[in-house]
């Protein structure tokens, strides 16, 4: 209507309702037919675009009076997290998330999961998840460090992954996305010139250290003939993107995961006081009469399993990195509950890592917890470490399959830097609480109790998904430290 709003949909807003509703019914049909319980989204928990406002909407449609139900528990980024074990246990071991784009299917079942770890051929990593940027680097006069362009691609890594990078340079952009995309410059160029350095020495067969990047060159050369130039098989080996995808990967998981994880670690250590008194004990025990800086992995890791029992726990409770599998372009068979189950095609997978590691049909009553001892056994296992302290004392490695600790994925492709994080971590540990404790900030008329209550429930309700678990707003736990 001239001069008014006219009632009625615009083609594009009916294009866009009748897509939402066919992919929806799509769904629908699909999720039935495997005979599973399902739970109908209005939203695609994969969307770029809901990942930016999700907890946004959630929680202005939370205030709206009698609005509360599957879709404020269900569709917004991380509600596993706070969700626990519950779902599973009203609904089952697995629950398909029904939405326009794709189902999701939620799973607390520790057999199947490491199926699906083991079974490679059969259960893939999304394409979402693999992508890589395909445009050829450019160089840039920036004088940002590479340590420097990481951090802020990490911190601002949404809006890359939602505009893509091209896109970030538009100058009618804010400044911090402007800054993002320089910062994709300079990290994709030290990636080249890392690349290239390596390839060329490797070429001409010179002695090259094993790092990482020269074990990815090995893999993108896997196909070269003996004149260097590549062959049809050549689809065989890694190409230039996928380098540069694995080393962004690499810095991503080893760069955020174990700082995020040590941050919530030390906020949970600061409400158990006893705990620290615990792995205080087994550190002055270890290095007695040894300085720190002095001890070696060998001789001191080892006899640490109190202070890797903090690592596990801190990972059970609060899982930095979930990984996602997918059936692909054709239905995958897996087993639940001791029936075969068709799972459709292109189906998400999603191993509910937060229900896995707290239910109680895993993890005994107290699943909710933070008890490391959880992790000490008195049966002498195959393997090390154990306690010099306590020599009945000994770590209780979880099992390579079936098991429903996945801290660190599962199967041939299980994290390459697990046992790294678990040094540094414990390492960490031993520097910080040898000599010193670490308590909550009381706030006014607070007592001791009260504040370690407090930041008990911080710990719960401020932690969060971005693109690895964190604490949202780590600045607001307060806390001190004391000299033992």
């Amino acid at each position: 209507m001239p001069g008014g709003c006219s009632p009625v949909l615009s083609c594009a807003d009916q294009n866009n309702v009748f897509y939402i509703l066919y992919g929806l019914l799509v769904n629908y049909n699909a999720a039935r037919e495997t005979g599973l319980p399902f739970i109908i989204l209005p939203v695609d928990c994969g969307n770029p675009l809901w990942l930016i406002v999700d907890r946004k909407i959630v929680q202005f449609v939370r205030r709206i009076p009698f609005c509360s139900g599957t879709f404020t528990r269900f569709n917004w980024r991380g509600w596993e997290i706070w969700d626990r074990y519950r779902a599973h246990e009203e609904l089952g071991d697995a629950i398909l998330l029904v939405t326009p784009g794709k189902n999701y299917l939620q799973l607390c079942d520790a057999d199947a999961v490491s199926d699906i770890f083991q079974r490679r051929a059969d259960f893939l990593r999304p394409p979402e998840a693999t992508g890589a940027d395909e445009t050829s680097p450019s160089t840039t006069e920036d004088s940002s460090s590479y340590g420097e362009a990481l951090r802020i691609i990490l911190d601002r890594c949404i809006p890359l992954i939602v505009l893509g990078r091209k896109n970030l340079s538009k100058s009618w952009l804010p400044k911090s996305f402007r800054e993002l995309y320089q910062a994709t410059l300079v990290f994709q160029e030290h990636m080249t010139e890392a690349y290239e350095a390596e390839k060329q020495a490797m070429m001409r067969n010179n002695k090259l250290e094993n790092n990482l990047m020269t074990s990815l060159v090995r893999a993108s050369l896997a196909k070269v003939d003996e004149k260097g130039s590549t062959t049809a098989s050549r689809q065989e080996g890694l190409t230039e993107e996928e380098v540069y995808g694995n080393v962004f990967v690499f810095n991503f998981a080893g760069h955020d995961a174990t700082a995020n994880s040590l941050a919530i670690g030390i906020c949970l250590l600061a409400t158990r006081p006893d705990i620290q008194d615990w792995i205080a004990e087994e550190i002055n025990t270890v290095l007695a009469g040894i300085e720190s800086t002095e001890s070696s992995y060998e001789d001191t890791f080892p006899l640490l399993p109190r202070c890797l029992a903090v690592v596990f726990e801190t990972v059970r409770l609060y899982t930095a990195v979930a990984i996602a599998k997918s059936t692909g372009p054709k239905p995958q068979p897996l087993k639940l509950g001791g029936h075969d189950v068709l799972i459709p095609k292109n189906t998400v997978i999603i191993p509910n890592y937060s229900a896995l590691h707290t239910h109680p049909r895993y993890w005994g009553p107290n699943s909710l917890d933070f008890e490391p001892s959880r992790w000490i056994t008195s049966h002498p296992p195959n393997s090390q470490p154990t306690s010099p302290s306590h020599p009945t004392e000994h770590f209780r490695e979880p099992a390579t399959r079936n098991s429903p600790f996945v801290g660190w994925s599962g199967g041939a492709r299980s994290c390459p830097g697990r046992k790294f994080a678990q040094v540094e971590f414990v390492g960490v540990l031993v520097g910080l609480f040898r000599n010193f404790r670490v308590s909550p900030v009381p706030v006014k008329g607070e007592e001791d109790s009260m504040a370690r209550a407090r930041l008990l429930e911080q710990i719960r309700r401020d932690t969060g998904m971005r693109l690895l678990l964190q604490m949202l707003h780590p600045e607001k736990a307060v806390l001190a430290w004391s000299k033992r």
